[in-house]
Order: C-alpha cells, then structure tokens, then sequence
C-alpha cells in the first residue's frame, strides 16, 4: 500500500499483493503494472534501457550486485517522479554551454551554503524557518532556533514545501482566460473593476500586519467592497467556542510543559494544530521530568477520540469514542469540578448532560479526581473538527480547574465570521447583484469549498474575475485572470506566529516567473506607483524602532522576527448564553445505528494545497502508512459489517445525496460507527506540459470527500452517513 493506490495491486502470479490470500494462489492482473520498490523496478527491460542509454560507460556495473543497489539509492528521487510515467519520458537534452562567474558577487564563497531566516504562513499562523541556499538557490529549509514557537524545528509539511519553489506545474505567467498577458494589462483590469465597485477579495487567512494594512486601504477606498476570508481547515470552530465562554474571540495559547494532566477531546496538538512543534516540544519535556528519577513530576495524557491520532498513540490512557459522544463526557467531567463560577444557564445545561454507562462513568470519575488533585497544571483541548459548544466546555474546564494563566492563556483575536458562512454569503452577494468583480488571493476556494455552496457557478456569472495562485488549479478554471503567486522563498512579507510574535519572510531567490504576494496586488489597485512588497513590509514596521529604524531592521532580518511582540494575555470572564445551545448539541446526537463521517486535513497534502509535491506524497501517513493516496478509516469491527475483507476494498460513503467511492482501510483504535475520510486528495488540477512532460503529480491520486463536506459539517464534529 505504500506508494501505490490502494486498490491497485502488482503480482506475478506467485507472490499474493499484500491482503490477496495464499501464496499459492494465481493473481489475476489487471489495471496498471504498479511497482513497489525500485529494485522492482530495476528488473524491467524499460528500466535497463534507460540505463543503458543515459550511462552507456557504467551501465553493466550499475545493473549488477551492490553497485546497482546503490544506484537505485542514489537515483531514487528521480526515478520516483520518471519511472511513475514508465520512464519513456526521460530523454538525454540538447548540450547547452555554461559559463562561470566572470567576477565573483560580492560576499558570497561558491560552494559555501548560506542560512536565511525567513517564514511562511499556513492557515493565518506564520512558521519560522532558517533556509539554507546554494549558490543562490535554496536547497533546504529547518526550523529558526531563535524563534521562540519553532526553536529549530519544522514538520513534515514545512521540509517539504522548498520543492515547490521549483514545482515545474508552477503558475509562469499572467492569463487572459486563453492568452497570454503581462502585469501591465492585469493592472488595467483590476483598477477598471475596482473603479465599477463591488469588488470582493475572497482571501485565504493571513495575519500579516503588511496585507492588513492594504486590506483596510482597499475597504475604505473601493466603493461597495468586501473582505472575505476562507479556510477549509482552519480553527473558526476554536475561534467560536472561545466567543460563546468569554463573549469576545480569543486565542488560546497553551504550554505543555507546564501540564501535568493533559485532557484532549477528539483533539491531535501534537501534530495537527499551528503550534504543534511548540506542544510537542513541551510534552517531552514533561515526559523527561517523568522519568526524572531524583525529581519525577505526575505527567500524564488522556485521549478521548474517534480516530487514532498521533496525540492518541502517546497517551497514558485512550478511551475510544464517537465524535458526537465527546460533548456529553466533557460536560459531565466538567460538573465533577466546581461549576459554582460558571453563569447559572451552563451550569444547568452541563448537569442534563446525558449519562454514561458504568463503565464510561467510572473512567470519567478518575480523570476528574486527577484534574482535581492537579489544580493549575490542567490541559484540555478540543478538536477543531469538533463544534463550538466542545471548545467553550474545554476551556470551561481550564478555567474551572484554576489553570488560566499557567497551561494556557488567551488572547484576543479580531471578529470574523465563520469561513462557511463568509463563503456563502459572498455567492449570495454575487448571485444578487451586489458584488460585480472578485479577486481571489490563494487558496483554492472553487476545490475545498462547502459541497452545498455553489461557488464555481457563481464566479462564472462575473465578467471580471482575477486569480492569484501559485498552480493553474480548479479555482484557475472558472477565474478569467490568472496571476502568478510568488513562492514565500521569493518574496518579502510578514506574519504572526501562533503567540502572535510577528514573523517576518525574507526572499532568498528573484520570482523564478515574476510572481507577487497579496499585498503588492493589492498595490496594483491601490496605488498610482505600485510599492515593493520590500518597501510595503518596511512601512509597516518603522514605528516599532526605538533608535534607528535601519539598524533595527536589519537586526529583525536577520534573526528572522521582532522580539516581544507576542499578543498580550487577557484575563477573560466566563459568559453564559448558550445553555440551550449545548443542551440541543445534546438532542442533535445521531443514533446508535447511523455512521458518523469525519473529515480531516490530511498529515502530508493538509487540505490540499500540497498535493502536487511528490516528496510529500511520497511520504507514509503516520498512522496508516499510506501514500499516494487516502483512505476511508474504519474500526476493524464495522469492517465486517460493512463487506469489507482486506484493506484497499473500494466502499461507497453517502451523506445527504452525495456519494463518493474510496478504498478502505482496517484501523484498530478507529471508534466503531464512525469513518474517517483525510482531506486533501482527489485533485482535478489541469496538466501543464513542458518539453513533452505532463508535470501534475496531483491527478489520479485519491479520492477527493469535499463532495460530501457540507457547510454544516465544517460546524459539526462529523456529519451522519452510511457506508455500503
């Protein structure tokens, strides 16, 4: 199953695919010849035709014994991206001569790499990174050891994203639906659209200070205009359940090294949240004073969830739930503490939590006592699949259990609206008349947007349509301009990190194709000399100087962020209000007969943005192993329920009247009576040919469930189906 489909399968009529059955039964082969290691592919005949063609010198050697062994080790990047096509694209290119330097460029040693910091944003949180360049290309990026939420790390998703800098699909010129075009005449358009007015900016989330600075330009000087940000997988439930507790948005920003009972509800910190290298690093420190034998601290991690997640394999305890169970078992932990300072309406609505079984009450008992004996070094955390009524009893419970201010602290976030309600509006607005032109800045909003929310129909209606994408994408398709996006390795820009430290983006290579950020097409519109996104991050930031701004500029450049800019901790009160809300999160619970669908952002492709990078297609999902490709996760139990007899057996997934096919895959520990279906597959990009190769790694690979995501289930933990 790694690196292939899985419901493909290659044999040779004596060795059973994994799952087939006996070794001596005979395999019936049909669909493509897939291989499973490069060894495989080494005893091909296409394989040592190639061979023999790019090295005619050394091929016997490089066929034969350990020298082919560690030939195939070297190549195997390459052969992993050629021999995917069957390796008949590989051809020998015409010889073009190089030449050297002629003079030397100042302050640079060839042959001597050279570390940037600089960042990049996912989901509106900046990532602090060191990147190591080349002769003047960058090669690798790390985490910045100065920066106080990476300290030198970076995760799978972040290592992978300098190949996308020389992605060969990559967006290379400004298009005119079919033709080829030049900034100049984007230029013209977008004035002309925002001259009409009605213009509306459909954005993926940011917290530069830079592009907030053009947006509120961009509000007060466009006539009938509108900001619209949208995530598919971002933190709006958090953000909402966090707005019900203490009647304002906030933040919460955690600290596990100071936890000694951490509690997650359906939640993966420690891999699949903005400060997850930040957690984990605090969880092991904790972990180490465990084993402290002159000086042990209690540490200890209770994970109720539905699906396996990596926060759930390295926790003390695991109680294995529906997603829809998890407000009730928070409730009723909640009222074993002192709810005495909670406003009467909640303190009624979580003590008609409904009960448990004996069982489940006993184990709830014992995590109360010890969040109880703990006061102060208490953790919980929700999902952020999970509704918002979940999060505000999460954080209930840290206030309750004393530890505002010491595991956890908050702060305020700006208002917005949850991205499926923005999202919806803005095709309101549109198919209303109310919005004449759109400009779209990142993401891929046409893809992952609310199945329910008829987006691409609506952008087809307008006659003035723009697109600032880094790939050619679905969103591409229905959008009459496409501008190219600058990589974050090619651009000045700015953000805040998860503590709100702001971040700063340094390129260290020109536009490979003449791409801009946001920001600087917000210029375009805004003003009569467009500014550099260098002069425009400037701006932003003179008045934070205490002495001389140069000086401190280059001192932020070159540790990668400003210091002491973290968003200052508040000291919110809990608000009632949403009894009634919870107590119907209660009644909404689907029976014990219905199948729970949960949908979450894939641990390599996220919500799919990174779906055409092969090195992290490449890699095996943690849990699963799977590559290449999602599955539907299910209990080993419904397995025989629902006919499902070896991993990879296709099942069709209904919810409401959408219906997709996907592969299965048997997960011990998945909650029975649930699913759970990775994001981010199943891309419909379009080909960009170049020398005769098609470079989209991205199509044909998985099956794409935002068919089956409704706006309501962004809202919801998960979204009641069936599976046959």
């Amino acid at each position: 199953m790694n690196g292939t489909p899985m419901n493909e399968h290659r044999s040779n009529g004596t060795t059973p695919a994994p799952g087939d059955g006996p070794a001596h039964e005979t395999n019936v082969v049909t669909g493509r010849q897939l291989w499973r290691s490069l060894d495989e592919v080494g005893d091909t005949e296409e394989f040592r035709r190639f061979v023999e063609k790019e090295f005619p010198t050394h091929a016997p050697q490089m066929l034969e014994g350990s020298s082919r062994r560690q030939f195939l080790k070297v190549m195997g990047a390459s052969l992993a991206l050629a021999g995917m096509g069957g390796l008949t694209g590989c051809l020998r290119y015409p010889r073009e001569p190089i030449l050297p330097f002629a003079n030397r460029p100042e302050g640079r040693l060839p042959g001597v790499p050279v570390h940037y910091a600089t960042a990049f944003e996912r989901d509106g949180v900046a990532q602090a990174i060191l990147a190591t360049s080349y002769d003047g290309r960058p090669i690798k990026v790390d985490g910045n050891p100065e920066h106080p939420m990476s300290r030198g790390t970076l995760d799978t998703i972040g290592q992978g994203t300098v190949l996308e800098l020389y992605d060969p699909a990559r967006c290379d010129k400004v298009a005119h639906g079919e033709k080829k075009s030049d900034w100049a005449a984007a230029r013209e358009a977008l004035r002309a659209a925002a001259s009409a007015g009605g213009m509306a900016v459909l954005a993926a989330p940011s917290s530069s200070p830079t592009l907030a600075r053009q947006k509120a330009r961009f509000l007060a000087n466009v006539r009938g205009s509108r900001w619209i940000d949208y995530a598919p997988t971002g933190h709006d439930n958090e953000r909402a359940g966090l707005a019900m507790l203490f009647g304002r948005e906030h933040r919460a920003v955690v600290d596990f090294s100071k936890a000694h009972v951490v509690l997650t509800l359906d939640a993966d910190p420690l891999m699949q949240h903005p400060s997850a290298l930040a957690n984990s690093r605090g969880f092991a420190e904790m972990r180490r004073k465990r084993r402290d034998t002159s000086h042990p601290v209690h540490h200890r991690s209770i994970a109720i969830e539905s699906r396996h997640s990596v926060t759930g394999s390295v926790a003390d305890d695991r109680i294995v739930v529906r997603p829809s169970e998890v407000a009730a078992i928070a409730a009723r932990i909640l009222a074993a503490a002192n709810t005495a300072g909670l406003p009467t309406d909640l303190q009624q609505a979580i003590a008609q939590a409904p009960a448990a079984s004996a069982e489940q009450a006993a184990a709830e008992a014992r995590i109360a006592r010890e969040m109880n004996d703990h006061r102060g070094g208490v953790l919980v955390l929700a999902g952020a699949h999970q509704p918002p009524e979940v999060h505000a009893l999460a954080h209930a419970m840290n206030v309750a259990f004393e530890s505002d201010g010491n595991t956890v602290s908050y702060v305020a976030e700006e208002s917005a609206p949850h991205s499926a309600d923005a999202i919806a509006q803005l095709v309101d607005a549109i198919n209303g008349g109310t919005v004449q032109s759109v400009l779209v800045l990142g993401g891929n909003p046409v893809f992952d947007a609310p199945a329910d929310v008829a987006l691409a129909a609506a952008l087809d209606k307008l006659t003035a349509t723009f697109r600032l994408g880094e790939h050619e994408d679905e969103t591409s398709n229905h959008c009459q301009w496409q501008l190219p996006q600058a990589h974050y390795l090619e651009t000045w820009s700015d953000a805040r990190s998860w503590d709100g430290t702001i971040t700063l983006t340094q390129p260290l290579i020109e536009a490979l194709y003449g791409g801009r950020n946001p920001a600087e097409v917000l210029g375009l519109i805004l003003d009569d000399t467009p500014k550099s996104a260098y002069d425009l991050v400037r701006e932003s930031h003179a008045s934070r100087a205490s002495g001389d701004f140069d000086d401190a500029w280059r001192a932020w450049v070159h540790q990668g962020f400003i210091a002491n800019t973290q968003l200052p901790a508040q000291n919110p009160r809990a608000a009632g209000g949403w009894g009634a809300q919870l107590q119907a999160l209660y009644a909404a619970s689907p029976g014990e007969s219905a199948v729970e669908v949960l949908f979450v952002p894939d641990y390599k492709l996220h919500d799919g943005r990174h779906a055409n990078n092969g090195w992290l297609q490449e890699c095996p999902d943690p849990m699963t192993k799977i590559a290449w490709g999602n599955a539907a996760i299910i209990a080993p139990g419904d397995a025989q329920r629902f006919g499902v007899k070896k991993d990879g057996d296709l099942v069709r997934v209904t919810v409401g009247g959408a219906s997709i096919e996907i592969p299965a895959f048997r997960m011990p520990g998945q909650a029975s009576g649930s699913v759970t279906i990775p994001l981010g597959y199943g891309r419909e990009v379009f080909d960009r040919v170049v020398g005769g190769v098609a470079y989209n790694v991205a199509k044909g690979s998985g099956v794409n469930p935002y068919p089956l995501r409704s706006a309501a289930g962004m809202r919801a933990a998960s979204l009641a189906g069936q599976v046959q």
